[in-house]
């Protein structure tokens, strides 16, 4: 029995040091201020690749006063949202999507993980202001392969996407503001696949 109350004790505490890791909160590591980092690093990821469509579409929308992902408004939309502090997190990517077809849409999915679990939450732009939509729940294993399939350039083969409205960029946000940020202008079959898990 003791031996037993011994195994307990330090599964309990085991489970314990994997929450402490989960500290990081949207007041805290995604604020306004986060912008012009978000922004600078959006910039060199399109230098980097050397995508001139892309850096024409972004050089236009700065001199006309475009906002493409509409970030500024985000973070302030999603500042007034109180609730999004209940999570805790140890991991976060913003998955942004501009898309067009019968109607233009500007999408974006929170993707929180905390240890075996991730959370998906889902904002949509609607006439002036950011909504949310929904949340999921998915095992972070899971989206994590998601993320890797989507980052995954290989195959160049264009499923989704080569019209000049379609974008789709994966930020990840670590701590104090140290920001990555990929932009594509279309995605592979396998690629738009991942961007699935994001609506499951």
């Amino acid at each position: 029995m003791r031996y037993l109350g011994i195994i307990i004790l330090l599964i309990v505490l085991s489970s314990a040091c994997r929450s402490d890791k989960c500290t990081r909160t949207f007041s805290k590591d995604f604020g306004s201020s986060i912008l012009p980092a978000w922004e600078k690093q959006t910039d060199m990821n399109l230098a980097y690749r050397k995508n001139d469509t892309l850096i024409s579409l972004f050089k236009s929308a700065v001199k006309d006063s475009i906002s493409l992902f509409e970030r500024e408004l985000f973070l302030k939309d999603v500042s007034n949202l109180k609730e999004l502090d209940s999570y805790k997190f140890d991991s976060l990517i913003v998955v942004e999507v501009n898309s067009s077809g019968e109607r233009y849409r500007n999408i974006k999915y929170l993707v929180i993980s905390c240890n075996e679990e991730t959370s998906v939450i889902k904002f949509q732009l609607n006439q002036g202001q950011w909504d949310h939509i929904h949340d999921h729940k998915v095992k972070t294993s899971k989206m994590n392969e998601a993320v890797k399939l989507l980052m995954d350039r290989t195959d160049t083969t264009i499923y989704w996407g080569n019209s000049i409205t379609d974008l789709v960029a994966v930020s990840k946000f670590r701590s104090n503001n140290d920001i990555s940020v990929e932009v594509f202008g279309t995605l592979s079959e396998k690629q738009y696949n991942a961007l699935g898990i994001m609506e499951k």
